[in-house]
């Protein structure tokens, strides 16, 4: 018997997407369940007629047939006049102020050049617009050749619906090659935690398997009640993918049957009768006749320990993994494209722009209160007294308020011999590590921010430059570090910390070593939340 089968249809569906509504002509044979949807999630597939290549659609929205794919999640426009190529990546709803439609994606053209783009709207069975956008690059200036992320900005009339979909056109007179979903708020999908915060992390591009160090990192973020995880995956190791797929698929319940050799998860309910008071344990028998070969403590609601927050499970899973390709003619070959980045950094920092604005406005739409952006090797650390991510915040906010981002400086964690890239494939890592350096106070290194989501315009890797409303600066407000830190692994052995008479050096200081502890104040729940993700993925040696 499969348990829970009510609910194995809507596994991949946090947004439901009904591939059979009265827009769809997918061919009787084959269900919109069996498409891989969520590595499409920007392309309105539901709403597009199949029609014959270069044929006139049937209705107000282009043939799937006809549109002009890159790449696999790029629609590709060519401004021939101008030796233009754009790529679309994805589109939103903005709701602040003005309502508008944010478009975002990359563009190879002749330097400094400005294109002319117009939208077209599609709700429903209507389409309108066809008015022209605001331009603008947002990393670098436009050079020949090299492809640079851009947003395009078209307003919506006062009265006109928000769109399901849009399109980009260089005329009225040009026929759609393009069209992008637009995301939008939802009450089903919004967060309404308090001080709710989400995580960016750009392309994973790792070849090698880190897949304990993903598994750790993403535990501790749990634990820490961080509220969704936006991961954008360029050619991930399959085991990484095993990962952020189970983490996406969290909260949604899916069971299957029993199989031989293989475990599989199952919940046991013991009911207490009225009056007997709640157990601090609990033991498992096949009868009475028994003895006890097992003994689990009861974990139970505790005033002292209760978070006093709303803390809503983020619908969709703890994980959104987004996989994510180059655009144009960048070499996407797994192995290469590592090696590729940092020898191309401008395209390398102008490619992952792009996924942290995709990411803002997700977070945007998703309703969470803050944004912040890491990578693998990073943690902010909040003080043990604040312990969460949202509590920090509480903390931090009213005492400082009116800030557009809460910096975090950096303190870097010291790894034991043997482990100086932090990379070891060890699922209690940080967990492990205790010892940081201490710098002289005059030395700086770059933080992380953790930022008010509503007054982001664009986002950047650690802090944000461009603020709402106004495309003004952004302010930033430097947190003490008796709040919490950044913690930074993998760049110094302990051995480099000899203080200011020895020889050594860590990133190019002398230091000395001190203790920092924050994070063992989730030791049991990660050890536990690791140990058993290993096992269910059957990643465990």
């Amino acid at each position: 018997m499969f348990l829970g089968q009510e609910h194995t249809a809507e596994r991949h569906h946090p947004q439901r997407i009904d591939g059979r509504g009265k827009n769809s002509q997918l061919p009787k044979h084959l269900s919109f369940d069996e498409i891989p949807w969520k590595k499409f999630r920007n392309v309105p597939l539901d709403y597009l007629p199949l029609c014959n290549m270069g044929s006139k659609a049937p209705g107000i929205y282009p043939c799937l047939d006809n549109l002009q794919f890159n790449n696999l999640y790029y629609q590709h426009l060519r401004l021939r006049k101008q030796d233009t190529d754009i790529y679309l990546y994805s589109a939103f709803h903005d709701h602040r102020n003005e309502s508008k439609i944010r478009i975002f994606g990359m563009i190879i053209g002749p330097e400094k050049s400005v294109p002319t783009l117009k939208c077209k709207f599609y709700e429903g069975n209507q389409t309108y617009g066809f008015r022209e956008g605001q331009f603008k690059v947002f990393y670098h200036e436009i050079q020949l050749g090299w492809p640079v992320p851009f947003t395009l900005k078209c307003a919506l009339k006062e009265g006109e619906p928000i769109p399901d979909a849009v399109s980009v056109l260089p005329s009225e007179a040009d026929e759609p090659v393009n069209i992008l979903k637009v995301f939008q708020r939802d009450e089903k999908t919004l967060s309404n935690e308090s001080h709710a915060v989400s995580l960016c992390v750009r392309q994973l591009y790792f070849v090698q398997d880190l897949s304990y160090l993903l598994t750790e990192w993403l535990e501790i973020l749990k634990s820490m009640e961080v509220g969704k995880v936006f991961a954008y995956g360029l050619q991930t190791h399959p085991n990484m993918e095993r990962v952020l797929e189970f983490y996406e698929d969290q909260f949604k319940v899916f069971f299957h049957e029993i199989q031989l050799g293989w475990p599989v998860p199952f919940t046991l309910k013991c009911g207490l009768k009225e009056g007997e008071p709640i157990p601090n344990a609990v033991s498992v028998l096949p009868s009475e006749a028994d003895e006890p070969v097992n003994i689990l403590k009861v974990f139970q609601r505790d005033e002292k320990t209760m978070s006093n927050e709303s803390h809503a499970v983020s619908c969709g899973g703890f994980v959104d993994y987004i996989p994510i390709t180059f655009p144009g003619t960048q070499p996407n070959i797994p192995g290469p494209n590592g090696p590729f980045l940092p020898r191309n950094e401008n395209f390398h920092r102008g490619f992952y722009h792009l996924q942290l604005n995709d990411c803002l406005y997700r977070s945007l739409v998703q309703g969470y209160e803050y944004v912040s952006v890491m990578d693998v090797d990073e943690m902010i650390a909040p003080n043990p007294e604040n312990r969460s991510w949202p509590r920090l915040m509480q903390s931090l906010v009213p005492k400082n308020p009116d800030w557009d981002c809460y910096y975090f400086q950096t303190r870097i964690i010291l790894m034991e011999e043997g482990e100086t890239t932090g990379w070891k494939q060890d699922y209690t890592i940080k967990l492990r590590q205790t010892k940081a350096a201490e710098f002289p106070k005059e030395s700086s290194r770059v933080g992380k921010s953790i930022c008010t989501t509503e007054k982001q315009e664009i986002m950047s890797n650690h802090f944000s430059e461009i603020c709402y409303p106004g495309d003004r600066p952004c302010a930033m407000f430097v947190a003490p570090t008796d709040f919490g830190e950044l913690y930074h692994y993998g760049k110094c052995w302990v051995g480099n910390c000899t203080g200011s008479g020895g020889n050594a050096t860590c990133d190019g200081q002398s230091c000395d070593v001190v203790q920092k502890s924050s994070l063992l104040a989730h030791k049991d729940s990660v050890r536990q939340g690791v140990f058993d993700t290993l096992l269910r993925l059957n990643l465990l040696p």
